[in-house]
């Protein structure tokens, strides 16, 4: 059982990681970024700078608290933060799979590291199951840990 709950506080402090990661990535590449926005379609285009800049710092803000709250043993509430994300994230790639760009675009996820289209089924799904699998292990820590991360 701690090998489950070692291997469930892993999937959390990981995914705070790619959290900070993938923020760091929009700051240094926010003109790729917005323009990975546009290329969506999603947002209005006066509005794409300013999401652009936001969204990198707020990603690394969720990132830094999904790993500082499952270090202090609030795994739970660092899991459903992480996954309710993602679940967002996982919404907002449904919506380009409802209503798809005129010519592929980027998923922007990693900033300027892939400027490939995206295939948004693609990214709908894997972030609707991160997103499951990162909420079930806080879960599960949370629970076998009384509500703290195990050691």
């Amino acid at each position: 059982m701690r090998l489950a709950l070692r291997l469930f506080s892993g999937i959390i402090l990981l995914t705070g990681l790619a959290f900070l990661v993938s923020g760091a990535l929009k700051v240094v590449g926010v003109g790729a970024f917005a323009e990975a926005l546009v290329d969506q379609s999603v947002i209005p285009p006066s509005v794409v700078p300013l999401v652009a800049r936001l969204a990198g710092p707020i990603e690394i803000l969720v990132g830094l608290a999904t790993i500082v709250l499952a270090l202090t043993g609030r795994a739970r509430i660092a899991g459903m933060l992480s996954g309710v994300v993602l679940v967002l994230f996982a919404c907002y790639a449904m919506v380009l799979v409802l209503d798809p760009p005129l010519r592929g675009a980027p998923c922007g996820c990693f900033g300027s590291f892939d400027d490939r289209p995206a295939d948004w089924t693609l990214v709908r799904v894997r972030n609707l199951a991160w997103g499951a699998i990162v909420m079930l292990s806080g879960l599960t820590v949370g629970r076998r840990a009384g509500g703290r991360a195990a050691s």
